[in-house]
């Protein structure tokens, strides 16, 4: 049985078709952002092997959407380029939006095994928001809003693929899909910033009182974060916490066993990078690589096969 991977953020859980980044950061930095665990759940699982590459053309889709194809187009222009794109992949014609390989992959993988294309057009149309200039988000709401359409729809696509995803569990599935992106967000949150992203709602910066400048900055190496960026940065990790308590649901009897597993496994792991990240004063910027050591990956798979929730 192949293993639910936290991949690293190089090799098999690279980002594809992402921008090289000039201003990466260079010494400790950059070990600890490269060598982070990050969850892709449901991306190498026990899969027959028809269902193991559309998982995969399914992730690389998504991936590829962070970086979308566009002109260089602003205001309506770029909703008008972003809509006739969501139209095309809607019905499962040609895009410029990602590569060929991509989409004529993703859309095999629809027809193949009976998935909507519509999944992966919502995708399309949410990615418009990734080709501003600057990526921010007001208020839970408006973050919220975008995830319904980001990551609900490409965490529906895996679960109907696995044999769930019907429109009851559509909640369950998205807080799940939800839970995993924040999680990642806050491992990533120096890159983010200097691909000009940011995935908390700028609301909260202000009511702890802390500037953008000081996230992309960091404290000194060697020195914590300070108290507001701890508090700041808890509270969005109870949000990710929230969120995949919420979506355990979709962990029950309605994915066949061979999978449920292995989602398992990524959730549980996904709960123990959170904790390492409390563990050391939520520091995104310094210190050692944040992952499983194999000790602890061999405990996260125990508790998968008992089905264990919590920590």
């Amino acid at each position: 049985m192949e293993p639910c991977a936290f991949a690293r953020c190089r090799g098999d859980n690279e980002e594809p078709h992402a921008m090289p980044d000039a201003s990466a950061p260079t010494g400790p930095a950059a070990v600890a952002e490269a060598k982070t665990d990050l969850p892709r759940p449901l991306y190498r699982l026990p899969w027959p092997q028809a269902k193991r590459e559309a998982a995969r053309a399914i992730w690389h889709f998504h991936t590829a959407l962070t970086d979308p194809r566009a002109p260089r187009l602003d205001g309506d222009d770029l909703t008008a380029y972003f809509e006739a794109e969501k139209a095309s992949a809607a019905a499962a014609d040609p895009l410029e939006v990602v590569p060929e390989a991509v989409w004529g992959a993703a859309y095999d993988a629809c027809d193949a095994h009976d998935l909507p294309p519509a999944l992966l057009a919502r995708q399309v149309g949410a990615a418009r928001r990734l080709k501003q200039e600057r990526v921010r988000f007001a208020a839970t709401p408006d973050l919220d809003a975008f995830l319904r359409h980001w990551a609900r729809p490409h965490g529906m696509l895996l679960a109907r693929l696995a044999g769930a995803g019907h429109s009851w569990q559509e909640r369950p599935v998205f807080e799940l899909a939800r839970g995993f992106f924040l999680t990642g967000r806050l491992l990533r949150l120096p890159r983010d910033l200097r691909d000009g992203r940011l995935f908390f709602p700028t609301e909260d910066l202000r009511q702890y009182g802390v500037a953008e400048a000081t996230l992309r900055e960091g404290p000194p190496e060697g020195e914590e974060p300070p108290e507001d960026v701890r508090r700041l940065l808890w509270k969005q990790n109870v949000r990710a916490r929230d969120a995949l308590a919420q979506g355990q649901k979709a962990m029950g009897s309605e994915l066949p066993r061979r999978y449920a597993w292995g989602l398992r496994a990524c959730w549980h792991g996904a709960l123990d990078v959170l904790g390492q990240l409390e563990n050391r004063s939520h520091d995104v910027w310094h210190g050692p690589p944040i992952q499983l050591s194999w000790w602890r990956r061999a405990q996260v798979y125990v508790q998968a096969l008992l089905g264990r929730s919590g920590r």
